[in-house]
């Protein structure tokens, strides 16, 4: 009995179909084809590019004679015996080794184990590097403990010195007041024994 024209049509299109995923896995698998290096850190990689690429090859090849042998049954007008599951899963791995043949041939090199490039150091850029960091020191902040008696103002004339004047003294004791206004609070008269005043830079 010969098969109707739609499934004979349908089997000469997929042995089309595959017959040229094949070609072009063959293709680029001689393409990519180098001998490889016996020595040297890439010899290792060499190898199983190589032998990728002979499964590719050999997996693409399976998979067109299976396809062939399945076309003619059908194109004899015999209907191919179903093969179970085994069959069907060998077939899709075929398919996904011949796919990442075609895939994995053009990859791009792996950057692995070559030398970095040198630095560039142009004329400025070395007398840059040769020149002493210069580092700016933070500002000493001077403290003082309130001890019993103690005023705003003694503490303003022990900073400033004898020669201070009673203007300069003033002024000292309100940057003395303002720079310590958390320690202290609002009233600059009242100062408690133990506290710790940060004394600003003489004026």
């Amino acid at each position: 009995m010969t098969p109707p024209a739609s499934p004979r049509r349908r089997a000469v299109l997929v042995w089309l179909g595959v017959t040229a995923a094949t070609g072009a896995t063959l293709a680029l698998v001689v393409g990519g084809f180098r001998p490889p290096t016996t020595t040297g850190p890439d010899a290792v990689s060499d190898l199983l590019l190589l032998a990728c690429c002979a499964g590719a090859a050999a997996a693409a090849l399976w998979l067109w004679w299976v396809t062939t042998c399945v076309v003619a049954e059908v194109l004899g007008g015999r209907t191919p015996a179903p093969h179970g599951w085994v069959r069907r899963s060998i077939l899709i791995a075929c398919g996904v080794v011949a796919l990442s043949g075609v895939t994995g041939a053009h990859a791009a090199p792996s950057l692995d184990g070559l030398p970095l490039p040198d630095r560039s150091t142009s004329p400025a850029t070395a007398e840059a590097d040769t020149r002493p960091t210069q580092t700016v020191a933070a500002p000493v902040v001077e403290r003082v403990t309130v001890r019993p008696g103690d005023t705003l103002w003694s503490l303003a004339r022990a900073r400033l010195g004898a020669r201070a004047n009673d203007a300069d003294v003033a002024t000292y004791v309100a940057a003395l007041h303002a720079h310590n206004h958390d320690v202290i609070g609002t009233d600059p008269d009242l100062i408690r024994p133990g506290q710790v005043l940060g004394l600003p830079a003489r004026p």
